[in-house]
């Protein structure tokens, strides 16, 4: 995710944290601090010496993993963590979408992209928060994350904090490769400065502070890569749309079938998937969309479209790599069940049980959980407090 919007209102920072502000006073509700770390797959806290993260697993609440909605990319992700519902409602169906209300593509620039519906409301509208403001620099950011909590008049108790890492080296590097894991040990770095910061305005104590990922990452190389192009009878299709490993394709009048069928006998060979609308519906709640078009072909965990080329070259120019056709990438948006595209959850602070491991729990889940700690009237949302209800000292009370 490069970049945050006002919709989804997040604030961005891509570097250490250095700010600290003395405690002025805090919301009479409880606080809740949710950081997300973008790419941080679930078995990274293994990969590296993360100190600080097993210290909050330790003293609070973790989780095997936790499990993405389809497709596992950024926005998708993200937008339902903040909602509790599914891409198929709340319409955040990729980071980029045809949309045939508008009749074109639209990206995260564009009011239509967000504005899918009135009844899809953030918790953090929910919780009457707003940020504004997408191009302030990432210390403004942070400074902002501090006073809205400590404000004098009007404290926040629910601000949420974005990190770009270790996603950006993830998709250059592969997940595997040193620069990845390098910024693995920064992430745990970046917690514990973090950390530091909110003892030092005397608010780690008082938060509720949640620690996840959006998804996870898988290698890709170049020996991987599904000519996609070359599989598809240009006379049966009348428009392809999004982006490796999730594409969606439009059909001539009159020739679904043969396009579906002729895809299909080719994805067992060549490490992919053709779905139906309706069945990626009733498999991963991803058909009932007018964003979700006639089918949506997936790339199997490892394999890649051959859009994907596009991407090697702008990484190699980028990071100035050597050309090589070895090179591990990473790569995710694949089926949530895929264990690479897990992503990790930990939770700390006084609502929460300590040195307590949950069962595998769900990012739509979230949004009942956040809402009770806040005391908020229940929302329509696909995930369940019931499935998250156990990470709380019982009897929860609310402070």
């Amino acid at each position: 995710l490069y970049g945050s919007t006002s919709r989804i209102c997040f604030a961005a920072t891509f570097f250490c944290i250095t700010v600290a502000v003395p405690l002025k006073s805090i919301s009479k509700h409880p606080v809740v601090l949710v950081v997300s770390f973008d790419g941080f797959r679930y078995d990274y806290l293994n990969e590296v010496y993360t100190p600080t993260l097993h210290k909050l697993k330790k003293d609070g609440v973790s989780v095997p993993y936790m499990e993405s909605v389809f497709p596992t990319k950024t926005f998708p992700n993200h937008q339902s963590i903040a909602t509790g519902l599914y891409a198929e409602s709340h319409g955040i169906v990729d980071n980029s979408c045809f949309d045939p209300k508008y009749n074109r593509t639209l990206n995260t620039n564009d009011p239509e992209f967000w504005n899918y519906s009135p009844n899809v409301l953030p918790i953090w509208i929910q919780n009457e928060m707003a940020g504004e403001g997408r191009t302030i620099p990432w210390e403004d950011r942070v400074n902002m994350v501090i006073s809205w909590i400590t404000n004098d008049t009007k404290p926040a108790n629910l601000v949420f904090l974005y990190f770009d890492e270790p996603d950006t080296h993830g998709h250059a590097f592969g997940p595997n490769r040193p620069g990845t894991l390098k910024e693995i040990s920064n992430t745990d770095n970046r917690t514990s400065y973090l950390i530091r910061k909110l003892k030092e305005a005397e608010l780690f104590d008082k938060i509720n502070l949640m620690l996840l990922s959006d998804h996870g990452m898988q290698a890709v190389t170049q020996d991987r890569i599904v000519n996609l192009t070359g599989l598809i009878d240009k006379s049966l299709l009348k428009a392809r749309y999004g982006s490796t490993p999730v594409v969606q394709l439009i059909a001539n009048e009159g020739k679904g079938e043969e396009l579906f069928t002729a895809l299909s006998s080719h994805s067992k060979n060549h490490g992919f998937t053709v779905w139906t609308k309706e069945a990626m519906g009733n498999r991963y709640h991803y058909g009932h969309s007018r964003r979700v078009l006639d089918y949506v072909v997936v790339a199997d965990p490892g394999y890649a479209f051959d859009d994907f080329y596009l991407l090697i070259q702008y990484y190699t120019t980028t990071w100035n790599f050597t050309q090589d056709p070895n090179r591990e990438y990473g790569v995710h948006g694949y089926v949530p069940e895929a264990p690479t595209m897990r992503g990790f959850f930990i939770a700390h602070g006084p609502a929460f049980r300590k040195g307590f491991e949950h069962q595998p729990i769900r990012n739509i889940d979230l949004v009942p959980l956040i809402s009770k700690l806040l005391k908020l009237p229940s929302v329509p949302s696909n995930g369940s407090l019931e499935s998250v209800v156990d990470m709380l000292k019982f009897p929860f009370v609310q402070y």
